[in-house]
């Protein structure tokens, strides 16, 4: 906080937890209505993939009602996160470090690592993945057969928790910077009371 400013309410750690989760709901609920634009986010690249190694036809096979509607709602989550990161982060953060320009910059820092993860789950591993899984596939008697019941969703799943998880990965060095900082402005504070 910056030095003369009192903010008009203070948030305690567990009031920015719910808060972060509250963005996140909102979020993936907006998404949840618009979620075909978004599906289409993930399957273009995938079918790019998978039209690359010779799958002719991909097609999104639901066994039940209920797998379409947890495929729509994993879209939601994993894209709800991604839109209200900025939120989520600058309160997570909010917890541990209280100076107002460190807090921006992490919020900020977190934001372009967890798209950056997420981006690089769906356009460089899922891909290439793909690619891993079904070159040697195309080169025996049943390569054909494979490829042709290759089905949609379960790799929009598998798209869909990499890029949660590479996000999420990728803050882990963020987190240990945010430890690092708080734990010498801690030890700084005791020094200048001492003295």
């Amino acid at each position: 906080m910056e030095p003369g400013i009192e903010p008009r309410f203070k948030l305690s750690g567990f009031m920015r937890l719910i808060v972060a989760f509250a963005a996140w709901l909102a979020a993936s609920i907006a998404c949840f209505m618009f979620w075909i634009p978004l599906f289409e986010t993930v399957r273009v690249p995938l079918a790019a993939a998978m039209a690359g190694q010779g799958v002719v036809e991909t097609k999104v096979v639901f066994g039940s009602p209920q797998e379409a509607f947890l495929l729509r709602t994993r879209v939601a989550a994993v894209f709800g996160l991604i839109v209200s990161v900025p939120i989520v982060a600058y309160n997570v953060v909010r917890i541990w470090i209280s100076t107002e320009r460190v807090l921006r910059r992490a919020a900020l820092a977190s934001t372009v690592l967890f798209l950056a993860g997420a981006g690089f789950a769906l356009f460089v591993y899922v891909p290439g993945e793909i690619e891993r899984i079904y070159a040697p596939l195309g080169e025996g008697d049943f390569g054909d057969l494979v490829l042709e019941l290759s089905f949609l969703a379960e790799w929009t799943r598998y798209a869909l928790f990499m890029m949660s998880a590479f996000g999420l990965a990728l803050q882990i060095p963020l987190l240990l910077f945010l430890w690092k900082y708080r734990k010498r402005t801690r030890q700084m504070a005791a020094v200048a009371k001492e003295v």
